[in-house]
Formats: C-alpha cells, structure tokens, sequence
C-alpha cells in the first residue's frame, strides 16, 4: 500500500472504532438496565469488543507502517519544508548516528532564526509539546549543527542525523509520556530511512559533557546526544530520557 492508502485505510478502521465504541456504550446501557445481563446479551457484548479489538490492531498497524520510511528517503513527507544549508557529503566509513539537541529555546521559529544567523542548521527541529516537525536539510546530506574545531575528528559529517528539540536540556527528563512519544516517531522514521539502529551509544547526563572516544564517534551506529560528541562542549540535550525512544 502507498502511504496515501495507508492513510485512508487508518482514516476507515478509525471510524469503525468510533462506531463500534458507541455501539458498546449503548449495548451495555441496555443490558444493565433492567440490572440483569443474560447470556444473550453478555455474547452481543463480547462480540462488540473482539471487533473493536481488531480494529485497534488494525490501526495500530497502519501507524507502523506509516513510520516505515524506505531506506534512503532524504525528506519526511509529514514534516515543514524549511530548508538550511547543508555541510556536504558523509565521510565515508562512519557508522550511522541520531544526535538529539535541545534548542534552549520555546519555539521551533526562534530556533529557525538562530539557525539562519549562525548557518548552524541541523536536519530537523521538533517540537515534542506540540509534534511541530520542520526539516532543514535532506537526510542524505550532513548539517551543520555541531562544531568542528581544528584538529578534532569529523562531527558534522561522522555521519549524524540531528534534531534539535524545542525546550530546555534541564527539563528533558520530565517531559510527557506524549512529548516522548512524539520523539520517538521522529526517531523511528529516521532509523528506518537511514539505517541507524535502535540502541544508545551513551548515557545521557543533566549536566556533564562526556564525549565519546574519537574512533567510538566515528563508527559508532545509534543515538547520543550533542554532549557526547568531541570537540563539543554543550551538555544538551540533558538527561535524556533516551530509554522512551528506544
């Protein structure tokens, strides 16, 4: 199915639930009415539920399929098209990375500004309160969110997909199980477009830097953040709550 059909079958089973949820409400309201369920009613009940059950998983897989993006895709269909500079190819032999930020900012259009003054673009900027996505540069290409020192390994091009996420490295770990949920559909979507795996290269801390081993950053294949990364000296994204991603 293309992804358009995988939208509209979702869109389908999502009003057949909707029917079939009201139709439960009221076969219940009627059989407890008079304080007495017989078996006849209690079956009709029964029955209700294994449908909406299979609509559920019906659903659920959609959205699971929908978060299935073909390997090499360099933009997301879902996400604003605000388009950055990029820093060029990937350096060849560098394991595929996710390095999360926080933008230490309130909105994804403040950061946008930063990003247009200090040519800093990273591939996407989401907001997890409110599931805003924006792309920046294509997902086959390098960005430019991370700094580059003289003398340091490759950062940007070490073959790292990076997000900045709207909010504040300090109040990361208490963001919402939604807020964390909307992360973590970023993230899948990345892993399946570009092949990074589904595991943590690091523990993410409040507010200690711990870079990764040169040679560890640059084969390194998973997710870490802006604080592991050398030659960097931001903490962000804080204390991550990188276990609800993964």
């Amino acid at each position: 199915m293309t992804p358009e059909e995988l939208k509209q079958s979702k869109a389908l089973h999502e009003r057949r639930l909707k029917f079939l949820d009201g139709k439960l409400v009221r076969t219940r309201r009627q059989a407890h009415a008079d304080g007495l369920v017989t078996r006849r009613e209690a079956g009709e009940i029964h029955g209700i539920e294994a449908r909406a059950r299979k609509e559920r998983e019906i659903i659920e897989r959609r959205e699971e399929q929908l978060l299935d993006v073909p390997r090499g895709t360099p933009f997301l269909a879902r996400a604003e098209q605000v388009t950055g500079q990029d820093a060029g190819a990937f350096a060849p032999g560098t394991g595929a990375k996710i390095v999360w930020h926080t933008t230490e900012g309130r909105s994804a259009d403040s950061a946008v500004n930063e990003y247009r003054k200090t040519r800093s673009w990273p591939h996407f900027t989401l907001n997890p309160q409110t599931g805003r996505l924006l792309q920046h540069v294509a997902m086959d290409r390098a960005a430019r969110a991370l700094e580059h020192p003289p003398g340091v390994v490759e950062t940007n091009r070490a073959h790292a997909i990076q997000v900045e996420l709207v909010g504040l490295a300090a109040e990361s770990p208490g963001w919402s199980a939604d807020a964390y949920a909307r992360v973590a559909r970023l993230a899948r979507e990345i892993e399946s477009a570009t092949g990074v795996p589904r595991k943590a290269l690091a523990t993410f801390r409040a507010t200690t830097v711990v870079h990764l081993a040169p040679a560890a950053w640059l084969r390194g294949a998973g997710h870490c953040g802006h604080q592991h990364v050398p030659g960097n000296d931001h903490h962000d994204p804080g204390a991550l709550r990188i276990d609800r991603l993964l």
